[in-house]
């Protein structure tokens, strides 16, 4: 009997893991050469502008090593990763056609600037909407390069440090804002106490990209806790996929929760969408588990001690009978 209740004890023990896209997606120095390292802000800018329109912007860049640097601007358009878990933006080596193409719209007041050790510059840059530039989002950044760009038309630069800050330009026209929530799930099922960590999966199939913002809600009858979504502000670029992921941290009591995602898609040019998924999950703390097993153990020895009780204590009774004989 003691292994059964060892091997039962086992098995319930058993049953009992912003914005690249302004959160995730922010430009930060990519570097291959500990002897370089360079900052440049701001980070990220969203632009409306209509066909035609013309604007400026500048950017800093601060030279943090300590020796004197040349950096060269470049604009490089960008589109939405493939992993769905980062949120990082693919950046494009080569300009695509003039209709949608950031980067072929942008020129520089200069082509490099020096900077001193610990000194900074600035470098401003004019974006020209062409005519005929198709409504929606358009997306580049704006970088700064320690090698100068490749103009011979080849793959790309190879370059030893760069820093880019994103440009996220919405031409008006027909915008279509579109964002559904494809999945919303916890890492697990079943769980003894946090943290729970839910991973909601966004999809957009519109011509421009949008910010949800909301909260998760996690209940079990009443509201336990509510947790903020997407902190970092983060964007789903069109035609793609973007992982959200949130952590809820702290101890739970026995019991089965519900957790409601309760957020709006928010667009550039004022759209927004309601969005809302649920998923439920348990929480069976350990301390519970070995409450329970204490229990079944007791009421196992109390019955089978009755069991043994009732067996020392029974008899048997023989009756005798006789019969009147007449003589």
């Amino acid at each position: 009997m003691n292994n059964k209740y060892k091997g039962l004890a086992f098995a319930t023990g058993v049953a009992a893991l912003a914005s690249m896209i302004a959160g995730p997606l922010i430009a930060a120095a990519q570097s291959s050469s500990d002897a370089v390292n360079v900052t440049i802000t701001p980070l990220l800018r969203e632009i409306t502008a209509k066909p035609g329109d013309t604007f400026t912007g500048s950017v800093e860049i601060k030279n943090e090593s300590s020796e004197e640097q040349t950096f060269f601007a470049a604009a490089r358009d960008f589109t939405s990763s493939e992993d769905a878990s980062t949120g990082a933006p693919k950046f494009l080596e080569s300009a695509g056609t003039p209709a949608q193409s950031v980067s072929s719209w942008t020129t520089f007041d200069k082509q490099s600037v020096k900077i001193a050790s610990k000194g900074t510059a600035t470098l401003d840059y004019t974006v020209k909407v062409p005519e005929a530039a198709e409504p929606g989002g358009h997306y580049a950044a704006v970088f700064a390069s320690t090698q100068a760009p490749d103009v011979s038309g080849g793959s790309g630069v190879a370059i030893a440090a760069r820093v880019g800050s994103l440009l996220l330009v919405t031409v008006s026209g027909d915008i279509r804002t579109s964002a559904e929530v494809v999945n919303f799930k916890t890492d697990k099922s079943v769980y003894q106490a946090g943290p729970i960590n839910f991973t909601a999966s966004m999809k957009n199939s519109g011509n421009i990209h949008f910010k949800p913002k909301g909260t998760i809600d996690i209940k079990n009858g009443s509201t336990v806790k509510s947790i903020s979504f997407n902190e970092t502000g983060g964007n789903v670029l069109p035609n793609s996929v973007r992982d959200f992921t949130s952590v809820l941290d702290g101890s739970f009591s026995f019991g089965r929760y519900t957790a409601t995602l309760d957020v709006t898609a928010q667009a550039p040019n004022g759209d927004s969408i309601p969005l809302a998924a649920t998923v439920s999950f348990w929480v069976i703390p350990m301390s519970t588990v070995l409450i329970a097993l204490l229990i079944l153990i007791v009421l196992y020895m109390i019955l089978k001690s009755g069991m043994k009780s009732s067996g020392g204590s029974s008899y048997s009774e023989t009756t005798t009978t006789k019969k009147a004989v007449n003589k």
